[in-house]
């Protein structure tokens, strides 16, 4: 019996786009598209929150992460400065927020309005993610419905324009698929660009993976876990040429300069 599989089995489209054209388009972005400010990196003196993460390695401190993200953008934005000034005054510290997107954000911003749409936060503009990551010194982490959607590339653009240095999630373009979107090319395409123009920002851009949001939850060992981690390591340090170290974030590096390329690390 003939077992073997037809390359139009996997893949119908006639041609796929040009994976290094499409590096290429993300890297060229950079030129353009760069980190915003950020009061965590000015309150702390970090380029990126990679350096902090081995500044709290070195010092032996575990850090804070904290999940916020109300349907509400002025709320949540309340509720980012409200939360670090409080426990700032009680003697604590939120190192990071993690912001709850809705999913919808995912869908290019053009289409949103015609879309469905979750219980999440949802932005009208990337204005209103800077103008929440400015309310209080945390790194802004932005670990949903970014990297794997269909509008992956502008979400990073908007996401470092608010100063966030840690972008995810990779782990989703496996598996999650917006309602009503079946274009998993152009996902594929946003995602490369978006990756690209991460790695060739000045300074370290963590791309960040829940890796239990791809194949892994479905693994019954964490042996084949530990695989799809090496998999989306590879994807990113290798393919998209993001570099990084055999363990990532285990040493400290130097400050990369103005012109350096490839500074992406990938984190689970």
């Amino acid at each position: 019996m003939d077992r073997s599989i037809a390359r139009t089995q996997v893949f119908p489209e006639a041609e796929l786009p040009d994976s290094a054209a499409l590096l290429d388009e993300g890297r060229k972005a950079a030129k353009i598209h760069t980190l915003g400010p950020s009061a965590f990196h000015d309150h702390y003196d970090v380029e990126s929150e990679a350096e902090y993460k081995r500044r709290c390695g070195a010092e032996g401190r575990v850090m804070m992460h904290a999940q916020t993200g109300f349907r509400d953008p002025a709320k949540s934005r309340r509720a980012y400065g409200e939360i670090w000034e409080r426990l700032d005054k009680a003697g604590y510290r939120v190192d990071r927020y993690g912001i709850c997107l809705d999913w919808s954000m995912g869908y290019p911003a053009a289409m949103r309005a015609e879309l469905p749409r979750g219980t999440g936060l949802i932005f009208e503009g990337p204005e209103d993610l800077a103008a929440m990551t400015a309310t209080a010194p945390a790194a802004p982490h932005f670990g949903d419905f970014v990297i794997g959607t269909p509008a992956a590339f502008e979400n990073t653009v908007a996401t470092l324009a608010a100063g966030s240095t840690s972008i995810g999630n990779l782990g989703q373009y496996f598996t999650f698929r917006q309602p009503h979107w079946d274009d998993d090319v152009a996902v594929t395409a946003e995602s490369l660009k978006a990756m690209a123009l991460a790695a060739s920002q000045p300074v370290e851009v963590l791309i960040h993976s829940n890796i239990d949001d791809g194949f892994a939850s479905m693994f019954s060992d964490l042996a084949c876990s530990l695989g799809a981690v090496l998999i989306e390591k590879h994807i990113v340090e290798t393919l998209v040429g993001g570099g990084g170290s055999p363990i990532a974030l285990a040493t400290p590096s130097p400050k990369r300069s103005s012109v350096s390329p490839s500074s992406v690390r990938c984190r689970w």
